[in-house]
């Protein structure tokens, strides 16, 4: 792909993506001009990281900045069919993402994972179990580091893991994963899809490219498997908490079990997994389909699995007060990532939730709220809709902030049970993101400590 000289519009500076994307293009020679749709104020910082040669535009995406734009790198965080848009499409102008532009230079094989819930546990999973088997191996895309950043460092025999959201592969043209990992899905950002079926469409997305010499990794009991299927090239492998005769990975006893060909090794025993809840042994079983592909060794997998630690935000037990027991699951953004949590935990819990709606039935959960949850206290713009799926179903509590929530929580569960911050909903209505969320529960938490 030739950049030098190419008149470039990178829109959205994003948190890491964007500013990568720009330095990347500049030092390709490419004449790039940032247009961001938040005030100047809002991005000062991301601002300053810019090449001074880089010509920028905020408060929103004009028609005049894409007017000479031979490619456009849009940012996760720009839809890809607003207005402005509609006229460099219709010159035949390139539109991808960083993830497209960085895969047209790195060198390797690539694992994309996708999925609703779980692509970060599983991304770090895998490339942890890969480090451990003697692989040469770099983990970026929607964790950690900007593919873009990754190109530097890939050599020929680098396998990269790759986290995928649908947003970045909706700017996807030529991105090809040699093995393809879909981990789930469930109703997710349709507070910017027009419907599931829009949201489905980019996940499939993943697959696209893929040849006969490629792999798809599909959980068995995924709903919109035969989709997937339907489009795959590759060959295919499954993994299902539920044994049976198939080519993937599956629990048998204490052992987990790779299948292929006719041939069966055991990857690793449960008691080895320190992940808990259903849901993560789904995941490690999905990583561990990706090791049986590649061929990693079972003893470097049980080490791996031994050592590897759960990710921050994800269930995370933060510490206790008083004897209550408090857990942030500030990254579960939808109403499927708080039933795992809900499934995982034992009762009594308080269950602090709310923010930003993006997709899902809260009224599924009511049977569970029933069962674990004394109290549910509710914040942000979902509350009131919250309120009503759940009404009756345990106690429900409405407050203006995070900080009250934690306060009336330690009260409620006073001497007993678990404090659960789960959302259900994304963060941006009250916070930058779910970590700046999870910070300011932490530091609620700390305040209880020295009141003690």
């Amino acid at each position: 792909m030739e950049l030098k000289g190419r008149k470039t519009v990178v829109m959205g500076l994003g948190e890491k993506s964007g500013p990568a994307a720009v330095k990347f293009l500049v030092e390709k020679g490419a004449v790039v001009t940032v247009s961001e749709q938040a005030p100047e104020a809002a991005v000062r910082e991301r601002l300053r990281e810019l090449p001074p040669q880089v010509k920028y535009e905020c408060g929103g995406h004009t028609a005049e900045v894409l007017r000479l734009a031979e490619l456009v790198v849009l940012s996760p965080g720009v839809p890809t069919h607003i207005p402005v848009l509609a006229e460099p499409r219709r010159r035949g102008v390139e539109m991808i993402g960083e993830a497209e532009l960085a895969y047209r230079f790195l060198s390797g094989r690539m694992i994309g994972v996708t999925g609703t819930k779980g692509k970060s546990t599983t991304c770090s999973l895998v490339h942890h179990i890969l480090r451990q088997g003697g692989q040469d191996t770099l983990l970026g895309g929607n964790i950690g580091l900007p593919l873009i950043e990754l190109v530097a460092a890939a050599g020929r025999d680098t396998i990269v893991v790759a986290e995928l959201s649908s947003f970045q592969l909706a700017t996807i043209n030529d991105f090809r994963p040699w093995i393809a990992l879909v981990l789930n899905f469930s109703p997710d950002h349709l507070d910017r899809y027009a419907d599931e079926g829009e949201y489905l469409d980019d996940k499939l997305r993943l697959i696209e490219n893929q040849q006969q010499e490629d792999h798809l990794v599909l959980y068995r009991g995924l709903g919109e498997r035969r989709q997937f299927e339907r489009s795959a090239a590759g060959q295919r492998y499954y993994f299902d908490l539920q044994e049976d005769d198939f080519q993937g990975c599956f629990p048998r006893g204490e052992e987990l079990v790779f299948s292929c060909a006719g041939q069966e090794t055991v990857l690793a025993r449960r008691c080895e997994v320190k992940l808990a809840g259903r849901h993560n042994l789904l995941n490690v079983l999905a990583a561990l389909t990706v090791a049986g592909i590649i061929d990693v060794a079972p003893a470097a997998v049980s080490a791996a699995l031994k050592s590897f630690d759960p990710l921050p935000h994800r269930l995370e037990f933060v510490g206790e007060v008083r004897g209550v027991r408090y857990y942030d699951d500030s990254q579960g953004t939808n109403p499927a990532a708080m039933r795992a949590a809900l499934e995982t935990l034992a009762g009594p819990l308080v269950l602090i939730a709310g923010g930003r709606y993006k997709g899902g039935d809260f009224a599924e959960l009511r049977g569970l709220l029933a069962e674990k949850v004394k109290a549910a206290l509710l914040i942000g713009e979902a509350a009131k809709d919250i309120a009503v799926a759940w009404q009756g179903a345990t106690e429900i509590e409405q407050h203006g902030g995070l900080e009250t929530a934690v306060i009336r929580a330690a009260e409620l569960a006073a001497g007993e049970g678990c404090v659960l911050l789960s959302p259900g909903c994304s963060s941006l209505d009250m916070f930058s993101n779910y970590r700046q969320r999870s910070e300011l529960f932490r530091r609620e938490i700390r305040g209880l400590e020295v009141e003690k």
